[in-house]
């Protein structure tokens, strides 16, 4: 069983966390593969006019109504204090920042990450932005390795592609890709894909 960290903060990575969430509960007759998941997200941020509104991002509220476990990094202390928790992996999906190394190395199993393109194409930020800018015909999904310092720099693990509709709107495209990428990911986790020295891998 799984001890999990999922850092995110979107509904690109709230889709993602859903197809993951079974895995915590099992039927009787088995065990569940996530024995247990925090979710972890960046503190709220002032916004609106005269930065006096405190905005926080939509997983902070979908992890309340699934009664998840929240937590909050920001800082290098932050991290150090996650180490603490004994995570055996943790997965960042639009969690838009850096998981810092000494984190990562302290996981029995790395990281993994959900990215929304046929990775090389369209690495770093706001990938499904850009397919629809450039009238691509084809995008994809990514399941890849955290890298230790650099974004999108990780192990392919598995890979799906989508064709782009025609009147394919971000929204659309957002929920096609997120859907696929928590499938994919699903998968990575049943399958023990992300375990080096496994026969599966």
């Amino acid at each position: 069983m799984l001890k999990l960290a999922f850092f995110g903060s979107d509904y690109f990575s709230i889709n993602c966390l859903k197809q993951i969430i079974p895995l915590l509960h099992a039927p009787s007759s088995a065990t569940p593969l996530i024995s247990h998941l925090d979710v972890i997200t960046r503190s709220p941020k002032l916004s609106g006019r005269g930065m006096k509104q405190l905005k926080d991002v939509p997983i902070a509220s979908f992890s309340a109504l699934e009664s998840l476990n929240l937590l909050r990094a920001d800082k290098k202390a932050d991290f150090s204090d996650l180490m603490n928790r004994n995570y055996d992996i943790c997965i960042a999906v639009s969690y838009g920042k850096l998981i810092p190394s000494t984190f990562l190395s302290s996981l029995k199993y790395g990281g993994l990450n959900v990215h929304p393109s046929l990775l090389p194409k369209y690495s770093g930020p706001a990938p499904l932005q850009r397919a629809l800018l450039n009238n691509d015909k084809v995008t994809g999904v990514t399941v890849q390795t955290l890298h230790p310092t650099e974004f999108d720099r990780g192990d392919v693990l598995l890979r799906e592609t989508y064709d782009i509709k025609n009147g394919e709107t971000l929204e659309s495209l957002t929920q096609e890709l997120s859907l696929k990428g928590g499938l994919l990911l699903r998968r990575i986790l049943e399958e023990k894909i992300y375990d080096v020295s496994s026969s599966n891998h």
